[in-house]
């Protein structure tokens, strides 16, 4: 017995097949790679070299998601071209990977100037007018901030 593929989206939904799924390659492709290397020549050619907020970028990749969004739905409703999927998600990919970057930048700068930026809460100074109970979770949680060297009142690691 054969058995046939049907991969053309319009037809799969004319005869009641869902779409066909995408099974994750491993970003193995040098070819995609490659592209994305392409797209950032071409964004440094259009805009030069940026300088935006972080969530200018997000809102710069958002837009391109946006894009790709309807390159998927073109393709899988009205027959759009494959290619111009790919293209999208080159773009995506190529900001994202700029954003990952400027990050990994900032995480380096930090890592050789020894700072410290905490991720979680910090603590709050001792109230007064707490009672018992949780004045002594709050002492607790001062000297554990004490024996890591943290200053209470702005997160800062200590430094000699």
């Amino acid at each position: 017995m054969i058995k046939y593929e049907i991969w053309n989206p319009e037809w799969r939904l004319r005869i009641g097949l869902p779409a066909p799924e995408l099974t994750d390659r491993e970003l193995k492709s040098r070819k995609i790679w490659n592209s994305i290397e392409v797209e950032n020549r071409k964004q440094i050619e259009k805009w030069g070299i940026q300088t935006h907020t972080a969530f200018e970028w997000l809102a710069y990749t958002t837009e391109e998601l946006g894009e790709l969004a309807q390159a998927i739905s073109e393709h899988h409703y009205r027959n759009g071209k494959i290619q111009d999927v790919v293209n999208e998600a080159i773009q995506v990919a190529t900001l994202a990977m700029k954003i990952a970057e400027m990050y990994d930048d900032i995480q380096e700068s930090q890592a050789m100037n020894n700072i410290n930026i905490p991720t979680g809460e910090l603590t709050p100074p001792i109230n007064p007018f707490v009672d018992e109970c949780e004045q002594g979770s709050l002492k607790r949680s001062a000297e554990i901030a004490e024996l890591n060297n943290i200053n209470n009142t702005c997160g800062v690691k200590e430094t000699d």
